[in-house]
């Protein structure tokens, strides 16, 4: 405590200053409850002041300075709030947590949507799989990235939720595009670290697959490269009982972990997908043409199934053509699209001119 009225919190090892915004807000909803009185309810007011280090001064006394000014301008505001002495980060903490705000109605509302994107056989140009992703458009703050909800959602508990509104809806779309009698393909769905160590994943996994009526061959369930290295032996497990089900397993974005190669023989997985970062230079950059061709030689030689995400140009496609790569996946062939769009690509097929090699 530094007086009768305030007070310093320390966080250290935070992973980055938005937890701090998160962890005042809490402190602020408490510490702002009315306090219960003999002669009734006596408000009460909190504000606080917020400073980072680095960026605010490596000196304890200059982030102390900075701290008490964002203090004072969190007090200046009616009722008083949280502040960053950072304009910047003052905004970025605010955007969040109206997207945060919103993401929790939008989830509870159902407004969220499932689109696909195709996986394209390249030896064959054929459509045999789909990517389910998970698309949000707010009334007024318009489309939000995945890459900006989704981690919300892993930090607020919300990615349960959506990764079961995601997988049951891909479940049905697939079934129901079999049951139209279109050429039946592997609907992939990502599995965030949260969800793979969730005790009733494999129940629901089982409710899912047996209320939709799909067979499991038909879904892939991706897992990040990061996800095998924490708790070897706990993941091992849960990937053995997953694939008992009879579901594809398939690691997403190889190459940017740190997993040790050779726990890769271990695991139960039967796809790599190379990570965008390396397909995009890959024409280009010798280091990622030398990264790509590994991983497509170790697929080969492990008999793992091959895809590389991020194609967008006829060279990326020809340089994962001449290396055998068996699938490809990006806005070269087509964005994510609704179930209805992507149903008509899945009828016509891939353009063939997209698909023919350069003389």
């Amino acid at each position: 405590r530094l007086g009768a009225r305030d007070a310093i919190v320390l966080l250290p090892s935070l992973p980055r200053a938005q937890a701090a915004y998160k962890i005042a807000r809490r402190l602020h909803e408490r510490l702002s409850e009315p306090i219960a009185t003999g002669s009734g309810p006596l408000a009460a007011h909190c504000a606080i002041g917020i400073a980072v280090h680095p960026g605010d001064g490596p000196a304890p006394a200059r982030m102390l300075e900075h701290a008490r000014a964002a203090e004072r301008a969190a007090a200046s505001t009616t009722p008083p709030t949280v502040r960053f002495h950072s304009a910047t980060m003052n905004a970025a903490a605010e955007r969040r947590q109206t997207i945060e705000d919103a993401l929790a109605i939008a989830v509870a509302n159902g407004d969220l949507a499932v689109h696909y994107q195709p996986k394209v056989e390249i030896a064959t140009g054929r459509i045999v799989g789909a990517e389910a992703l998970a698309r949000w458009t707010h009334a007024e703050l318009g489309p939000i990235s995945p890459g900006i909800f989704i981690p919300i959602a892993e930090d607020n508990g919300l990615i349960n939720t959506i990764g079961e509104f995601v997988l049951d809806s891909a479940c049905r779309q697939n079934r129901a595009w079999q049951e139209q009698g279109l050429p039946p393909i592997r609907v992939a769905v990502n599995l965030s670290t949260v969800q793979l160590r969730e005790e009733r994943l494999l129940a629901t996994l089982r409710t899912v697959l047996a209320e939709s009526r799909l067979d499991a061959q038909w879904l892939e369930l991706e897992i990040t490269e990061s996800v095998l290295v924490e708790g070897i032996d706990v993941v091992l497990q849960r990937l053995g009982q997953l694939k008992q089900l009879g579901v594809r397993l398939s690691i997403d974005d190889f190459g940017t972990g740190y997993s040790s190669l050779s726990y890769l023989k271990r695991f139960p997985i039967d796809t790599l997908k190379i990570d965008q970062a390396f397909v995009r230079d890959l024409t280009t950059d010798k280091y990622d043409a030398a990264i790509t061709t590994s991983i497509v030689l170790m697929g080969q030689s492990l008999k793992l199934h091959v895809v590389a995400e991020g194609v967008e140009t006829r060279g990326q496609l020809e340089f994962l053509r001449m290396l055998r790569c068996d699938e490809a996946q990006g806005f070269y062939f087509s964005k994510a699209l609704p179930p209805a769009e992507f149903a008509a690509l899945l009828r016509r097929g891939i353009d063939p001119q997209l698909l023919k090699s350069p003389r």
